[in-house]
């Protein structure tokens, strides 16, 4: 009897023995599992900044409009002295603009006989300056004796500029052959002729024709310092 229970006993520990590695392997397998490494997250990019450009000196400068240019302005010694009439009253402040030593004497309406006294007087008080500027015709004809009357009434004057009329009236043509003609034949004497210069520039004229806008007297202005 004895003998029988030990036999069950040494029997029992190799049944178990042989259903231990079984679950023991599975227990194993089950708990262990592959590791599998979870992804790692994208790289999100760094926003690229752009600097902004910064504009160059030169291109602000170009971007800026450039201011006008000073006007060229005339100066000749002892001065100069103007004798004229509406149109050239017109274009007063141009001239005392471009010429600073002119003394402007412009009359509405003056006519050419009138201008020669007043050119008279300025000699005789010792007012009339070594370059007198003539721009009168505008309101009546002039003739050649007429023209020779005005060079005497300057005399001593170093330089008479003489200047041609735009006016649409039945003299025109006529005043400016005579100017033309005049200084032509006389020592001393320059032509401005405003009449050639203004041709097809209708905006420098008052409605009329003849009396000058801004731009027409900065024109005339112009042309009258570069011959003094």
């Amino acid at each position: 009897m004895r003998r029988r229970w030990m036999g069950v006993v040494l029997l029992a520990p190799l049944l178990l023995t042989g259903c231990t590695p079984a679950i023991h392997t599975w227990s194993v397998a089950a708990t262990r599992g592959t590791a599998t490494a979870a992804p790692s997250p994208a790289a999100t990019p760094s926003p690229t900044v752009t600097p902004r450009a910064t504009p160059s000196p030169t291109a602000r400068a170009a971007a800026t409009p450039a201011p006008d240019p000073p006007a060229a302005t005339a100066d000749p010694p002892g001065g100069v002295t103007a004798v004229g009439d509406s149109v050239m009253l017109g274009a007063s402040s141009a001239l005392r603009r471009d010429i600073p030593s002119i003394e402007v004497d412009a009359v509405v309406s003056r006519q050419w006989d009138a201008g020669v006294a007043a050119v008279g007087a300025d000699r005789d008080s010792g007012r009339l300056r070594p370059t007198l500027v003539v721009d009168l015709g505008t309101n009546g004809t002039v003739s050649a004796a007429q023209f020779d009357a005005m060079v005497r009434a300057a005399a001593g004057s170093r330089r008479i500029v003489i200047v041609t009329v735009r006016v649409p009236r039945p003299w025109e043509t006529e005043v400016n052959g005579a100017l033309r003609a005049g200084v032509s034949r006389t020592r001393g004497t320059v032509l401005v002729d405003w009449y050639a210069a203004s041709a097809g520039h209708p905006e420098w004229f008052a409605p009329d024709g003849y009396h000058l806008e801004p731009a027409g007297a900065r024109a005339f202005a112009s042309l009258v310092a570069a011959a003094v």
